[in-house]
């Protein structure tokens, strides 16, 4: 876990002084959780910037609110860059909780020498772990992936105190071979008949009157 950010007791609430807020590098959250009051706390941009591009779910808070926090939600700007606002759920070290961890693909897939393409299916699932072991993320080993072949969340090897929520047999990876159709010959279509006109017959029709 990362140093502990600095936390202040956010008194003035409303949209205008959330905005000043953000304007001067805060980002407002609020604290709640383990039967205490919740408290509106401000915290520098820049350090929960570090925090969420590291992947980490759970950050120590000091000053205003001294806790080992769980990042609850997140709520994005609408480019989806900049963090607008947090709210934080307090955790104890040895409190198990759930959340969910991203899957990431390691290795290379022998399947892929053969024509095959990998198809990343599932790229999250929940856990519970101890609040202060939650993994960054899971590693899924595809170094035996074959042509046709699936591995499922049971191969994932988990990670010590970390227990798998979701249902093992959830296909989270698969190798699938590709097959190029081949373009038709031009030259075996037959030459497009020309269109019938609407209301003449087969027989040449005089085109004089009739006497």
């Amino acid at each position: 876990m990362s140093d502990a950010i600095q936390t202040e007791l956010r008194e003035q609430l409303g949209t205008a002084n959330t905005r000043r807020l953000r304007k001067a590098g805060q980002i407002p959250a609020n604290v709640y959780g383990h039967g205490e009051d919740n408290v509106n706390i401000s915290l520098p941009a820049e350090a929960i910037r570090s925090v969420v591009r590291a992947g980490s779910k759970v950050i120590e808070l000091s000053g205003a609110v001294e806790s080992n926090v769980l990042i609850s939600d997140c709520q994005w700007d609408a480019l989806g860059s900049s963090v607008l606002h947090m709210d934080l759920v307090r955790i104890s070290a040895d409190e198990v909780v759930e959340v969910s961890v991203s899957i990431e693909l390691r290795g290379s897939a022998p399947g892929t020498s053969a024509n095959g393409v990998v198809r990343h299916l599932l790229h999250q699932t929940m856990v519970a772990c101890p609040g202060l072991a939650i993994p960054e993320k899971l590693e899924m080993n595809i170094n035996s992936l074959e042509i046709d072949e699936t591995l499922t969340l049971a191969d994932i090897e988990m990670p010590e105190n970390v227990s798998l929520l979701s249902d093992p047999n959830t296909p989270v990876v698969t190798c699938v071979i590709v097959e190029e159709m081949d373009e038709e010959d031009p030259a075996s279509f037959d030459a497009a008949a020309e269109p019938e006109l609407i209301g003449q017959s087969d027989d040449d029709e005089d085109d004089g009157e009739e006497e």
